[in-house]
């Protein structure tokens, strides 16, 4: 990991600068992260806009091709969160199986709650561990909560 910082770093940089410059979320990045998460809103709220269909029928192959033309390897694939999401929109936004769609028939998957799609944000981006109770505080007393409710919901 240090060599991967180094490349990101001006190296009269502190080694806490350094890590806080490579986007870890941290106070000192909330604003990026606040841009980030507007950016990637506002490409999947154009999804939602622009898809008239549940599905493309696209071909496995070309999407495969689409997959496959995508260089990992080279300084390219280095790319801005905006030159990211235009890819993706284009590897995977334009025939992603529309699971919202109104046309779609949900026989395995199902369209999501806006709730959930908030409680996901939160989730994410505090990456509370539930191995111990020390590491969870009190995300395991809500986990412990919802399930005992939902027991008594469902009569058992």
């Amino acid at each position: 990991m240090a060599s991967f910082i180094n490349n990101l770093v001006i190296p009269s940089q502190t080694k806490k600068e350094q890590l806080f410059s490579a986007g870890i979320f941290h106070e000192k990045t909330s604003e990026e992260y606040k841009k980030a998460v507007e950016k990637t809103s506002d490409a999947i709220v154009n999804f939602l806009k622009c898809r008239n269909s549940a599905s493309t029928g696209v071909e496995f192959s070309e999407i495969k091709e689409k997959i496959e033309s995508v260089g990992l390897d080279d300084e390219q694939a280095i790319l801005s969160l905006k030159d990211s999401l235009l890819e993706l929109n284009e590897i995977y936004f334009k025939d992603v199986t529309a699971f919202h769609h109104t046309n779609y028939m949900a026989h395995l998957n199902c369209p999501v709650l806006i709730p959930t799609l908030a409680a996901e944000m939160i989730i994410s981006s505090l990456n509370t561990s539930m191995d111990t109770w020390d590491q969870s505080i009190g995300a395991t007393l809500i986990e412990m909560k919802l399930i005992s409710w939902t027991l008594k919901e469902i009569g058992y």
